[in-house]
């Protein structure tokens, strides 16, 4: 039987048993064993084959969705590296891991690691944060118990940490239940299930260790261009000059790949009470763009756009996955509780408009996507404080 075309396609799901040649699949797109748990025999090809990753069937639906999203991320990521510069990244071949939770909670995880990984361990939340800090980890694992603490806050204490904030972090746990999909939603890369083989644990590690070195070269190249280009010096975001340039690039590519994109525009609301065409103070901006920081994905294109409104760029993602974000800002802004006046109780709020490329839609311009979001924006505004709108293209210009 022919194979299918892989480049339709974000991932491969593949039964262990098949066998798909590097040269089919494999440097297109990534694949995923899938294996009989009660196997031994499909267990071993799964972790032995040129699968990027494994997973045991019958499988948690949790699970299944982690895997889905950290393997489809993993891929967008690849995808702009080698556009940047057709270079294939790989993690490193010996895997420095970081195992935090209680020694009961550990051991398990430290008994499927130790063949695979250089694993250190400690039982303290603190000692953990300031480890993974200062450490070049491949992954931090999150072993958790019955009387685990909410691995979601030490999820997101890890994700203030500039040097920590593409650390991976996989949760390693008896039972998925509601705290692992609170930590997913909070920054967790993944999840595994007590069970898993130390081959399969240390392929889902080696997965993630890649994403990682992928954000980290995107990141290297941002830092060496950043001098040559045109920087806010408060938020120390890009300005609209370099927002222009990234959506004119983005937009082609997206097209000619037949993927989607949003533009979001968010704008400071007028607070009451204060004088109309008074500046946003500096320590507002900056602290609503630590807001945006953690609400976004690490190919999204943030910047400056005017003396109090952001723009976010965020190829990839249609209407309705950029309204859900566009609202999860708005709520993360207000629950800020920022003041623009010191004398003042009431917080801070912000509206948005929002634009998306379709897949179906050709030839769209940076100028298309900023007049339709501006738009939305002003009609967010109308209807009040924290507010989001979304309108179609007008492409008949």
């Amino acid at each position: 039987e022919d194979h299918p075309n892989f480049s339709n396609y974000e991932l491969i799901f593949c039964d262990a048993a098949i066998t798909l040649k590097s040269e089919d699949a494999s440097n297109i797109r990534p694949i995923v064993a899938v294996y009989d748990a009660a196997s031994a025999s499909e267990l071993q090809a799964a972790t032995s084959g040129n699968s990027i990753d494994v997973l045991a069937y019958p499988f948690n639906a949790i699970e299944a969705a982690a895997r889905l999203r950290c393997l489809s991320r993993l891929h967008m990521l690849q995808e702009e590296i080698n556009h940047r510069q057709s270079i294939h990244l790989q993690s490193k071949n010996t895997l420095s891991v970081l195992l935090i939770g209680t020694e009961a909670a550990c051991a398990t995880a430290q008994q499927a690691l130790a063949p695979e990984c250089s694993v250190e361990y400690t039982d303290d939340d603190i000692t953990g944060l300031l480890r993974a800090g200062q450490g070049d980890w491949s992954c931090v694992v999150l072993a958790l118990s019955d009387t685990s603490r909410e691995p979601a806050t030490f999820i997101r204490q890890l994700r203030l940490l500039a040097s920590a904030r593409t650390m991976p972090v996989l949760i390693y746990t008896e039972t998925a239940d509601e705290r692992c999909v609170k930590a997913l939603l909070a920054g967790a890369n993944d999840l595994a299930i007590h069970g898993c083989t130390s081959g399969e644990l240390s392929k889902r590690i080696h997965a993630l260790a890649l994403r990682k070195s992928v954000l980290d070269k995107l990141r290297s190249d941002a830092a060496i261009a950043a001098p040559l280009t045109e920087f806010d010096h408060v938020t120390g975001l890009p300005g609209q000059t370099q927002l222009m340039r990234t959506m004119a690039t983005s937009l082609k590519r997206l097209e000619a790949q037949g993927k989607p994109g949003s533009l979001l525009l968010i704008a400071v609301d007028p607070p009451v009470g204060v004088p109309e065409g008074d500046a946003i103070p500096d320590s507002v901006m900056l602290t609503l763009t630590q807001v945006l920081r953690r609400s976004l994905r690490g190919f999204d294109y943030a910047c400056r756009f005017g003396p109090d409104s952001f723009a976010i760029f965020m190829p990839g993602a249609d209407a309705l996955n950029a309204e859900l974000v566009a609202k999860r800002i708005c709520a993360e802004i207000k629950s800020e509780r920022v003041r623009v006046k010191e004398t003042r109780k009431d917080g801070t709020t912000a509206s948005i408009g929002l634009a998306t490329m379709a897949v179906s839609d050709k030839m769209v311009t940076a100028n298309d996507m900023i007049a339709t979001a501006s738009d939305a924006l002003a009609k967010a505004q109308v209807l009040g404080a924290s507010q989001v709108m979304s309108l179609e293209l007008n492409l008949a210009a």
